[in-house]
């Protein structure tokens, strides 16, 4: 049988039409062979707890509180055969940076200045300072204000270590210690030289007024305890009121490069980081984890479980949480949990 145009063109047509279905089939069942390991990644819904150790360290405004300046006075007068002094260096306690006719004099810092010679068996305040100081600086000595062998036995051995003679066995000589207001005395001018002569009690150096308290705002946020003020390799314990007092504690402020820097620009303030004196373990969380979050507390889920947890902090999308009780922590949380119950 003879076909005519407008027929064959329309066989065409279907045939076109058939082959077409039959590519976007065979498309589609090679879609459906797509592997398994190709395909969509499953939702996480649960993620493992670390603990680690949490120091809560911030950074604290820190504002000093100031003495008044202070002139270094020889303890005893004659010729200065050495001086070693430098504005912005410092004099420190159980060194010596004065000799005054051959014999070294040695820094001392005490809370009460040495006034008088002290000889076995004197009693007093300043006795107590002086045992205080050769006890900080390694000497092993009783603090009971009284003068006895091993007190003498330790300013012996102070005082031939640079000066290179005999002990003194006897007594405590004033005139062969410089009191020291500090630890480290930053001295800011010199006031003689070595070859000149110095009157006991003239002066030898100036110091700038060192601090006499410290204060720090306490955070209001994160876990409880005692802070301490990181000062470089130093830990400096801060009061529960947020003060500083202690000699030792300003001693380290004043050494440390923070003030001296500020110092240098005339400033009573500086930055530091403030740290727990002691860490606490914490949870890392995913934020997604909590929910329920009321100011610092949260409930997570875990295993089906509601628990109450503590925001302590929080680090490059991470949340530090504590459970509260010391008791079990659960190995896992889950992830952006729905319809889950109270923690309490």
């Amino acid at each position: 049988m003879k076909l005519s145009r407008p027929a064959l063109a329309l066989s065409a047509v279907t045939l076109a039409a058939v082959a077409g279905i039959g590519v976007i089939g065979g498309v589609l069942l090679e879609a459906d062979a797509t592997p398994r390991s190709l395909g969509a990644a499953p939702t996480v819904r649960a993620v493992p707890l670390t603990e680690q150790s949490f120091s809560d360290l911030r950074s604290a405004e820190v504002v000093v509180r100031l003495g008044v300046d202070t002139r270094l006075s020889a303890p005893t007068g004659g010729r200065v055969t050495a001086f070693r002094c430098s504005p912005d260096e410092p004099f420190v306690s159980g060194e010596s940076n004065l000799r005054v006719d051959g014999q070294s004099v040695v820094n001392l810092s005490t809370r009460v200045p040495l006034w008088r010679d002290l000889v076995r068996g004197d009693k007093g305040d300043d006795v107590a300072a002086v045992q205080e100081e050769l006890n900080r600086l390694g000497h092993p000595v009783v603090v009971d204000g009284i003068v006895g062998a091993r007190t003498l036995a330790a300013v012996d051995q102070l005082l031939s270590r640079p000066a290179g003679q005999r002990p003194y066995e006897s007594s405590v000589p004033a005139s062969r210690f410089l009191w020291l207001p500090r630890a480290e005395t930053t001295v800011t001018e010199c006031s003689t030289a070595t070859g000149a002569q110095v009157e006991a009690g003239g002066d030898v150096a100036e110091v700038a007024a060192g601090p006499i308290s410290a204060s720090v705002a306490l955070p209001t946020g994160g876990p409880g305890g005692a802070r301490v003020l990181v000062l470089g390799d130093q830990r400096v314990p801060v009061g529960a009121d947020g003060r500083i007092v202690d000699a030792d504690a300003l001693a380290k402020i004043a050494a440390s490069p923070l003030y001296r820097e500020a110092r240098r620009n005339s400033a009573t303030t500086f930055t530091a980081d403030l740290a727990l004196a002691r860490p606490v373990r914490v949870s890392s969380v995913p934020p997604a984890a909590l929910y329920a979050v009321e100011g610092s507390t949260a409930c997570v889920l875990a295993g089906g479980t509601p628990h109450r947890v503590t925001v302590v902090g929080s680090e490059l999308g991470v949340s530090f949480v504590t459970f509260p009780g010391g008791g079990t922590v659960p190995t896992a949380v889950e992830i952006a949990p729905k319809d889950a119950g109270s923690c309490g």
